[in-house]
């Protein structure tokens, strides 16, 4: 049997779209006859028992801990791991993905994040390390065209993969059952009172600040309507609980992830910056409409002309909620369209299948 290693988060410790990823990479090596190491991100244990603001920590101990490990451990076929940010992350992101070089025949990079190529225009120091990562790599993953667009005048480009995220088996047999549920309810609203939730990092970078501002706006000038949002994630930082309109309510996990998503009438995001966001391809598969810009690898996830597109400032959110809020009052025909071409859509390209067909094709394996 061959032998790989996966680097990173894993979901028994983390509720990062990275980790769910991660999970799906080892589900999927181990379909295709590979035994898997998995060495955990430190970083992850800032995520358990959250019940404050989370301040990011390195766990030096940790790292050295997980460095000797793979060190001592057997060379292995393939190794994978998800390239960091800061100058730290990366500082760190190098150090075991040498070790990763030398410990294993193919190293992959998976590049999660759409706002990587920022820091190659803004920092010459990250951009020496990204650089230095790519070169030792044997290929190097991003989730669209494009966000490996923006490299394409990196001299490693000849390495660029494209695999798009993608739900895992157990989460695609359960959407299939939530979607014909959800669908028939899109004729169901209670009081004119619209339930959307926020699912991301508790962080302005995500747009949640401005979400907020405009729900408030929102509830203050329409008498008649009510729209309560109810918030999910990480928080990095505080936000303003409101009775009625605005609470937080934890990390949702991904054990009954879309049980709770389906509950409710629309999703909303209003992030700067994104990769290709899990969130939304899971508001495809079960039916659920949601509001989203349009950065990072979002495109590849909208139907053609989807209508719900907002930029992260309360006046665009307002408008976008309001017209999502007159489709359910007054266009449900031209909704439950939306509804069913993204839904398509995600049968089409974001299944387990898919996922394992790239990893397979790809990657080399055989």
């Amino acid at each position: 049997m061959k032998n790989a290693i996966i680097y990173g988060e894993f979901l028994e410790e983390s509720t990062t779209g990275i980790a769910y990823i991660n999970s799906l990479l080892e589900k999927v090596l181990y379909d295709l006859g590979y035994a898997v190491s998995r060495y955990s991100e430190p970083r992850a244990k800032d995520y358990k028992n959250i019940k404050e603001i989370v301040n990011k920590k390195f766990y030096f101990k940790d790292f050295i801990k997980i460095m000797l490990s793979l060190l001592m451990s057997k060379n292995k076929e393939i190794s994978f791991i998800t390239i960091s940010q800061s100058n730290l992350g990366l500082i760190k992101t190098l150090i075991i993905s040498i070790i990763l070089k030398y410990k294993t025949k193919r190293l992959i990079i998976y590049v999660h994040r759409g706002d990587l190529k920022s820091n190659l225009n803004k920092f010459y120091f990250r951009k020496f390390l990204i650089n230095l990562i790519f070169s030792i790599s044997f290929r190097v993953i991003f989730l669209s065209k494009i966000l490996s667009e923006d490299f394409k005048d990196n001299y490693h480009n000849n390495k660029f993969l494209i695999i798009p995220n993608s739900l895992n088996k157990r989460d695609n047999n359960k959407s299939k059952i939530l979607y014909e549920t959800k669908f028939f309810k899109i004729n169901v609203l209670k009081e004119n009172t619209y339930r959307a939730i926020y699912c991301g990092n508790i962080h302005s970078q995500k747009g949640i600040d401005k979400i907020i501002l405009a729900i408030k706006q929102i509830n203050k000038n329409l008498k008649n309507k009510n729209v309560i949002l109810d918030v999910y994630g990480i928080p990095f930082e505080k936000i303003n609980e409101i009775n009625n309109q605005i609470q937080y309510k934890g990390i949702l996990n991904y054990h009954n992830r879309l049980e709770i998503m389906s509950e409710y009438d629309f999703l909303i995001t209003a992030s700067k910056s994104e990769g290709m966001p899990l969130i939304l391809i899971e508001c495809l598969s079960i039916g659920l409409p949601f509001i989203t810009t349009e950065v990072g690898a979002i495109k590849d996830i909208l139907i053609k002309d989807y209508p719900y597109i907002c930029t992260c400032t309360k006046k665009s959110i307002v408008n976008t909620i309001i017209n999502l809020m007159n489709d359910f009052d007054n266009q449900k025909e031209k909704l439950k369209k939306i509804i069913s071409h993204g839904n398509k859509l995600y049968r089409d390209n974001f299944q387990y299948k898919n996922y394992y067909s790239n990893i397979k094709k790809n990657i080399f394996l055989d």
